[in-house]
C-alpha cells in the first residue's frame, strides 16, 4: 500500500493566481469551523520552484494556527515524480523532520504548518544545524527502493535538453502556439525552457527543440547524457561490489527551505 494511501485526495486543480477562491472548499475540508470566517493567504519565500502560502482565519493572531498549500510550478511533473515526493514527506513525517500532509489535490497539497524562522547565513551555529540535519537525513532507512537515485535525477535534467524527454517535447510545441502573438519575439534558451517546466512566470515566445539545438549547437548534451550513462555503470558496480549504502539526499539546498526552531534549537525542513 502506497503511503499516501489513507491521505484525501480532491480531484480538482488550484489556479495559483485565484488562489483565495479556488482552495476555499479544500480549506473547508481541513478546516470545517473555518467556513464562516475570512481566510488569509501570506507567500512564503521567493523562490518560483516552491510556490507556497500559509492560509488562517484572521481572528487569529497569527499564521501558526493556519495549514500551509503548496502548488507545483506549470509542468513541473516533466522533471519531479510528485507523488514519490508526497511519499518522502510522509517518511520524513514520521521521523519528525517534516510536516504532516492534510489532503492533496492535482497540483499541490495541504500540509500542517511547522513553527520556526528562516535561518540566518549569517549566525555561527547555521552551518552546524545544517550539516546535523544532513546528517539526519542521510541516516533515515529508504523505505522506496525503485525510487530515483542521484545519477537518474541528474540524467532527467540533462534529457531536457534533448529530444529525449517527449513530454517536454509536446509542451513546447503547445506553449509555442498559445504564445505565438506574445510581444517578446526573442527568447533566450534557458527562459524557454523555463516557462515549459514552470520556473518562470513572465510568459516568453517558446522555442521548438529544434530552435533550442541550433542555440545549444555547441552545448553537447547528447554526450553529456552518455557520460553520465558510463558513471552510472561505475557507481553500479562498485555499489554491488562493496554493498555501499543508498542514502537520502536533498536537490534543493536553499536556506529557506529549513526553519528554525528556538524553543528546541534544531531545525526542520
Amino acid at each position: 500500500m502506497s503511503a499516501t494511501a489513507n491521505i484525501v485526495h480532491e480531484a480538482v486543480e488550484i489556479d495559483v493566481d485565484l488562489l483565495e477562491t479556488s482552495a476555499n472548499h479544500l480549506i473547508c475540508l481541513i478546516k470545517p469551523t473555518w467556513v464562516s470566517k475570512k481566510i488569509i493567504f501570506k507567500k512564503l519565500g521567493t523562490d518560483d520552484n516552491n510556490i507556497y502560502y500559509s492560509v488562517y482565519p484572521n481572528d487569529h493572531e497569527d499564521e501558526k494556527h493556519g495549514v500551509v498549500v503548496k502548488v507545483y510550478p506549470r509542468n513541473s511533473d516533466v522533471y519531479t515524480d510528485h507523488q514519490k515526493e508526497l511519499e518522502l514527506i510522509e517518511q520524513f513525517f514520521h521521523h519528525g523532520i517534516a510536516p504532516r500532509i492534510l489532503l492533496t489535490f492535482i497540483n499541490g497539497y495541504f500540509s500542517s504548518y511547522i513553527l520556526g524562522q528562516t535561518l540566518n547565513i549569517k549566525e555561527d551555529h547555521t552551518h552546524q544545524l545544517i550539516s546535523q540535519k544532513l546528517a539526519e537525513f542521510h541516516s533515515i532507512s529508504l523505505k522506496f527502493k525503485n525510487g530515483l537515485h542521484f545519477v537518474d535525477k541528474l540524467k532527467q535534467f540533462i534529457d531536457l535538453f534533448t529530444k529525449k524527454n517527449i513530454n517536454l517535447h509536446n509542451r513546447l510545441i503547445e506553449i509555442k502556439e498559445e504564445q505565438e502573438k506574445s510581444v517578446d519575439k526573442n527568447p533566450s534558451v534557458f527562459t524557454t525552457l523555463k516557462s515549459a517546466i514552470g520556473l518562470n512566470t513572465t510568459p516568453t515566445l517558446a522555442l521548438t527543440l529544434e530552435q533550442l539545438e541550433l542555440q545549444l549547437k555547441d552545448t553537447t548534451w547528447a554526450t553529456l547524457s552518455t557520460e553520465i550513462d558510463f558513471i552510472q555503470s561505475i557507481f553500479e558496480t562498485n555499489w554491488s561490489k562493496h554493498n555501499l549504502p543508498m542514502v537520502l539526499c536533498l536537490n534543493n539546498m536553499n536556506i529557506h527551505n529549513f526553519l528554525y526552531d528556538s524553543k528546541n534549537k534544531t531545525i526542520k525542513r
